[in-house]
């Protein structure tokens, strides 16, 4: 009886492997991923007519472009700019920029030396590489309802009378800056370094969600404008990349309307000696921000109910590194001192305010 029983075991076991053998294995076959091979379009000509600037392309620049009609750009895109190029939308041609990327496909604004967005397009192979500079800057002049989302703008500022940048708003503009990365902006070589120069900014214009690293200067903004809290002045990969004179920058002067300074990772800078505060204009310090005057600057405010502080906000010297960072990019190599800015002037009392948040004022 027991070896019969062992003798159905045994045979109960060569079916049990054998079915095993035959059931067939479950493999996962990887799928490569999809590789975009970007044509390369030159553009000769300015655009006189609607046109859109497809996915799947790199476009490149070898003169000074002007926009004279509607140009749409598509999520991706990649554009390059030779060496010295302008780049600019004017509404005197009807020119209009709608690039409206999304956040997993940024519209690319760069170098043509630029190898890591588009390929090799001089096809120098390593022979050249980006630079800061490379070139000039994208203009806005006279035209309405332009649109700059999940954009990035890439080694502009080549020097020229104009200044260094990489988007100008000359006159009269009205462009919708969110979402956009601005970086390796030449500077250091004109009294006019900023990312974003917005001397011709008009109402309804706004820069939001925007990421500013490795500039001069990041922006400027004119004396009627609030900038909102929502932009970012470092390299989110490196923290410790920043700008070098890591600021919101005002021109500073006449001031008539109401402003309020939001921006709390950097301070905010008035450019001009006397910074007037005309009636109708005012200033409010939300909590946790930082204004610098600078060297032998003045406030004047019509009353002292024209200037709120909110909590823990200051109003100092621009050699201050303490508050607010090293901003004028000296590394240091000047510090404040008692009477470096004039102080906060109240014309209707003919005196000067006193608050021990007013650091290294004369009054």
């Amino acid at each position: 009886m027991k070896n019969l029983f062992h003798l159905f075991l045994f045979l109960f076991l060569i079916i049990l492997f054998s079915c095993a053998k035959d059931t067939p294995t479950t493999t996962t076959t990887k799928i490569p991923p999809v590789v975009i091979h970007f044509n390369e379009v030159e553009i000769t000509r300015d655009i006189d007519s609607p046109v859109t600037w497809t996915y799947g392309n790199t476009y490149i620049i070898r003169k000074n472009f002007t926009v004279r009609s509607t140009l749409t750009i598509e999520p991706g895109v990649v554009i390059k700019m030779e060496a010295d190029k302008i780049l600019m939308f004017s509404t005197f041609y009807a020119g209009k920029l709608i690039a409206d990327g999304t956040e997993d496909r940024h519209i690319i604004f760069t170098s043509l030396r630029d190898d890591a967005h588009g390929g090799d397009n001089n096809a120098d192979g390593t022979k050249t590489t980006a630079a800061k500079g490379d070139w000039e800057y994208m203009e806005f002049d006279n035209t309405k309802g332009c649109i700059l989302r999940y954009c990035e703008l890439l080694y502009a500022g080549k020097a020229n009378g104009a200044g260094q940048k990489a988007i100008d708003f000359y006159e009269h503009s009205v462009v919708t800056i969110d979402h956009c990365t601005i970086a390796h902006t030449r500077g250091g070589e004109s009294t006019m370094p900023y990312a974003i120069f917005c001397f011709g900014m008009d109402s309804g214009s706004t820069i939001t969600n925007c990421i500013f690293y490795d500039n001069d200067k990041p922006i400027r903004v004119p004396n009627w404008y609030t900038l909102d809290n929502s932009n970012t002045f470092h390299n989110p990969a490196n923290t410790s990349q920043k700008n070098k004179q890591n600021a919101v920058y005002y021109l500073g002067g006449t001031f008539n309307k109401p402003i309020t300074i939001n921006e709390t990772e950097v301070p905010t800078v008035f450019e001009t000696l006397t910074n007037q505060f005309t009636t109708g204009g005012s200033l409010t310090m939300a909590d946790n921000t930082v204004l610098k005057i600078k060297e032998t600057g003045k406030i004047s405010i019509p009353n002292k109910t024209d200037l709120v502080f909110g909590a823990n906000t200051f109003i100092t010297s621009s050699k201050d590194d303490e508050h607010g960072g090293d901003s004028n990019g000296d590394l240091n190599t000047t510090s404040p001192y008692k009477g470096d800015w004039d102080g906060v002037y109240i014309a209707n009392s003919s005196s000067y305010l006193a608050a021990a948040n007013l650091l290294y004022s004369a009054h």
